[in-house]
């Protein structure tokens, strides 16, 4: 059983939001999610670490990959550099104000990122039909989503898509079987070199 479903709303206590962003180009709207290669995981606003390195052996042995992390831990010195770098963060993905984005637990300041995040998903829903995208739970679904969507929309919606943030799409292809089929190379190679 997985502990999703074992949880009545796990929403409650966890979520997860991606980043996209828009233009027109060449008179043509387009799309992409802002992919960024470096990580950054804040903890209670005292300690942050940033960096390219991933949590593995590859990036950390220090004999494979040229990555580099830095940690910075204020737990005694009373500086507010994680608690301000988080703060930006929220202002910038979610135009949140330099208020609101120091008070993150605030119910109301929590609701209104969550809207943002949530109405900017369906915008991009609406006019781009733009995957991945949990309304896709197979992957016969997609052409159905790409071809319901309308660029000519992009002009009226485009002022109400706020800063970057979108519901990050867990559920998509939950129900596709992904395993590899005896037609695919990778169907020969150990399931540990894909984890």
């Amino acid at each position: 059983m997985c502990i999703r479903d074992s949880i009545k709303n796990i929403d409650d206590y966890i979520f997860f939001f991606g980043l996209r962003q828009s233009c027109v180009l060449d008179g043509v709207p387009v799309t992409e999610i802002i992919y960024v290669h470096s990580k950054l995981m804040i903890v209670d606003d005292r300690r942050f670490i940033i960096g390219s390195a991933n949590i593995n052996d590859r990036s950390l042995l220090g004999s494979r990959d040229s990555e580099i992390a830095m940690i910075v831990d204020e737990q005694e010195r009373g500086s507010d550099k994680a608690f301000n770098l988080r703060a930006r963060l929220f202002q910038s993905h979610f135009d949140l104000t330099e208020d609101e984005s120091r008070n993150i637990m605030n119910p109301q300041v929590w609701n209104k990122l969550l809207t943002n995040a949530k109405n900017n998903t369906q915008i991009y829903r609406e006019v781009f039909g733009c995957v991945p995208d949990d309304t896709c739970s197979k992957s016969d679904q997609v052409p159905d989503l790409e071809k319901r969507a309308n660029l000519d929309k992009y002009a009226t919606l485009r002022h109400k898509i706020v800063g970057h943030g979108c519901v990050f799409p867990i559920d998509f292809l939950k129900d596709e079987d992904l395993t590899f089929k005896p037609n695919q190379k990778e169907f020969f190679a150990p399931v540990s070199s894909f984890t």
